[in-house]
């Protein structure tokens, strides 16, 4: 029989867990070592070895010794638990009571005022109810979870009367913190400091079992975003020693931040690629001291206010190369789905004090017209494993009046994503006096936070803070509306496409804006332009009249030198230089690329084949190295995405190089070149030949390799050269781009009209018209 002692049950229910995972461990070992012991081969100086058989070694016996110890002694724990519990007068404990609502002395924003009888608690969708305590155990949609609490309400105290401070349990912790209400009558929640949502997952509700019972809980109209998990410490030094920052499976590793007008109350934060070398992780990793409601928002808002001038360790990734067993999982439905296969692991997200990711909502999020209920897209689920993470979640009934003030301030397009492009950090006063409904909550390790369906959030880590995600669906949701807008910004792009053809420009960075806006506008029509910037572009009109000079937005912090790397692909000598390689691959006959008859050949070991063979002296003999790299890059994704691994297996594609007196370091940097290019390219396919092989020793396109290498380092910065370049002009010469390609793999017997006359005419009226024509 079950302890009926909470506390005791727990430890019971512990010491069950711990056995037959020492059961499983020592079967596990017991079976890898009697495998190995079978044949096991002992290497001879001379010759290939030779097979014996052997008993057990030394440190099988010691590790089944060591396992068999734990064993007793939680066989000893688990009955001295069991005679305990029979000892113990059963105790009904008593549940924290639901946080409540005060309203903030507009002067002062922290002072309580008289705390309202019942509980007023925001709801998903933002609306308020009245309800009292005995509605934690109330039946409802969520069946057999039933709303479990690790505190229980007794009948006496059952009632919507109940006062925080009157709370047994309160006396041991620290004083509950309730939901405020801004001075403006926005709403600010959060549940109490260190107390539980009266939802509770166990650990069979964990891993598969996890959107099942996600399923019975979010319905809930009591359901406001938390969820009580189990949580299983873990040691940060593990992920410090075990982390690999340069695997592929890394997104980003660092924030960097661009602060807003003092005394405005918002900010900019990137998060660059994680090319190139990351901001080492401080040698200090503690967590900081869980912060009550009113401290979180104070400091929120002065981390908004002075948001930090140097760029700060963010990683986020899958970190495969961490030994963490994840809590997570995305729902059989999600991995079903191919388009989705990047989301079929969680994501981890480890940062320092002051770390953040912007204002958004999930991927493919949509509401067509503002109506409530027609919102599609992903979900998210959250927990914190170490330290503590900051939580803003939009009131899902001031949505559009959210989108309507980032809108009014800030240049936006019509994409469904338009709030999350701008990168926005925006502080709690701010949102108050919007008069924005918003949450606040503080996540910390035993915590989930699950958003709603379409609630816009950002989050700021407070001290270090290591942290997992997973995207899921609900079995009712729709993932992709078909009026769903996205631009090349977005993601999931296949996804979308294969559901919507509503296709919108980038965010436009020159949109006039009316003198009544009250917040600066982040992305202005007019500025005056620094002198550094008025200098490069005269310097460019000056050099190549012909030129399509691009509108870098100044508010970007690396504007000089992405103005003259997208000028330089819009340039008078890209095009020449495209000229020039056509001409010179017609006339030099080479057989480079005649291998693609080759049927039996991967896609892997031809691109090899064709590095090889390219002549790295001529200019076209560079360019056929970068289109070797790119393709190898390519098709070594299209191997993981066939194969379903998350990493391809290295052997394999060493053995095909090596066939080819390709070295592992030469092959490594070719696929680490290989994706730069990818990067580069972006949406333009064809623009591989466009981008200048060797540097013009004149200014202003003096433009080395290892400067596209940087462009690529930074995230923030590469989407800012991409927003740059004219979408039409790069439409039109990444055709002809990929016309060149396919002629030169012997694909296509096309041939440029151009080619027919003895010189390009560089005065023809529409120059790109002109190169794209083929007959």
């Amino acid at each position: 029989m079950a302890p009926r002692d909470p506390a005791l049950a727990v430890l019971l229910e512990h010491a069950n867990r711990i056995e037959k995972t020492l059961d499983a461990v020592l079967d596990y070992v017991q079976h890898k070592s009697s495998r190995r012991r079978s044949r096991r081969v002992v290497p001879h100086s001379r010759g290939p070895g030779r097979t014996e058989h052997s008993e057990a070694p030394p440190w099988l016996r010691e590790v089944t010794s060591l396992i068999n110890k734990l064993r007793r002694e939680t066989q000893s724990l688990r009955s001295e638990t069991q005679a305990l519990a029979q000892q113990k007068t059963p105790v009904a404990a008593r549940a924290k009571p639901s946080p409540r609502y005060v309203r903030l002395h507009p002067a002062s924003h922290r002072r309580r005022g008289k705390v309202a009888q019942g509980t007023r608690m925001a709801s998903g969708g933002g609306a308020t109810q009245r309800r009292s305590n005995s509605a934690l155990n109330a039946p409802g949609p969520v069946g057999d979870i039933a709303v479990r609490s690790s505190r229980r309400v007794t009948e006496a105290t059952a009632t919507s009367d109940v006062v925080a401070a009157s709370s047994a349990q309160d006396e041991e912790a620290p004083a509950a913190e309730t939901p405020i209400e801004g001075h403006n009558g926005s709403t600010i929640a959060a549940a109490p400091n260190g107390s539980t949502s009266g939802f509770t997952l166990t650990s069979a509700e964990m891993g598969e079992g996890l959107v099942p019972a996600l399923e019975k809980i979010i319905p809930h109209p009591d359901f406001h975003n938390e969820i009580s998990v189990p949580h299983n410490p873990i040691d940060p030094a593990t992920f410090r020693a075990n982390l690999d920052v340069c695997a592929s499976d890394c997104q980003y590793t660092t924030n960097t931040f661009q602060r807003g007008p003092k005394g405005e109350g918002y900010g900019f934060v990137c998060a660059p690629v994680a090319t190139g070398k990351p901001v080492a992780l401080p040698e200090n990793l503690e967590a900081a001291k869980t912060p009550t409601l009113t401290e979180a928002r104070q400091y929120l808002n002065d981390y908004v206010g002075n948001l930090p001038t140097k760029p700060v360790f963010y990683y986020s990734g899958h970190a495969f190369s961490v030994p963490h067993k994840t809590p997570l999982h995305p729902g059989h439905e999600m991995l079903a789905n191919e388009y989705l296969a990047d989301l079929h692991d969680p994501y981890y997200h480890i940062g320092v004090d002051g770390s953040a990711n912007r204002f958004h909502w999930e991927d493919l999020s949509s509401i067509n017209g503002g109506d409530l209920s027609t919102r599609h897209g992903l979900r998210s689920a959250n927990v914190v494993l170490f330290g503590v993470k900051l939580w803003i979640l939009i009131a899902m009934n001031h949505t559009q009046k959210f989108e309507e003030f980032v809108s009014t301030h800030w240049d936006c397009n019509t994409c469904s994503h338009r709030v999350g492009h701008r990168s926005l950090l925006i502080a709690p006063w701010r949102l108050e006096k919007e008069g924005i409904d918003f949450t606040i909550h503080v996540a910390t390790p035993g915590k989930m936070i699950v958003p709603d369906l379409c609630q816009y959030h950002c989050v700021v880590n407070m001290g270090f803070c290591i942290a997992q995600s997973i995207n899921f669906k609900l079995a009712g949701d729709q993932l992709v509306s078909n009026t769903l807008a996205s631009c090349k910004e977005c993601g999931l792009t296949e996804l979308i496409r294969k559901y919507s053809n509503n296709r919108v420009a980038p965010p436009k960075q020159w949109r006039k804006r009316g003198a009544q806006a009250s917040l600066p506008v982040a992305r202005p029509t007019k500025r005056i332009q620094s002198t550094e910037v008025t200098e490069v572009l005269e310097s460019i009109r000056k050099a190549d009249p012909g030129c399509i000079v691009p509108q870098v937005d100044e508010s970007d912090p690396w504007h000089s030198d992405v103005v003259v790397m997208a000028a330089a692909i819009q340039s008078s000598l890209a095009i020449s230089q495209f000229v020039s390689l056509v001409r010179e691959w017609r006339s030099s006959h080479d057989d480079v690329f005649s291998c693609s008859s080759d049927k039996s050949k991967t896609s892997v070991e031809y691109q090899i084949e064709c590095l090889q063979a390219s002549t790295k002296n001529l200019s076209l003999g560079k360019f056929i190295v970068r289109l070797c790299q790119m393709r190898l890059a390519q098709a070594a994704e299209k191997i993981k995405e066939r194969t379903g691994l998350k990493r391809i297996d290295s052997s394999e594609m060493q053995g095909i190089a090596e066939k080819h007196g390709m070295g592992k370091k030469e092959l490594g940097r070719h696929l680490e070149e290989g994706r730069w290019w990818m990067k580069l390219c972006g949406p333009y396919e064809g623009l591989l030949p466009f981008l200048l092989l060797t540097p013009d020793n004149e200014a202003p396109f003096d433009i080395k390799k290892k400067d596209w290498y940087h462009l690529v380092c930074v995230d923030a910065k590469l989407q800012a050269f991409h927003r740059s370049l004219d979408e039409e002009h790069m439409q039109k010469i990444s055709g002809a781009g990929q016309i060149f390609e396919g002629m030169m793999r012997l694909e296509s017997s096309k041939r440029f009209q151009w080619e027919e006359e003895e010189k390009f005419d560089t005065q023809a009226k529409n120059q790109t018209e002109y190169l794209s024509t083929v007959i």
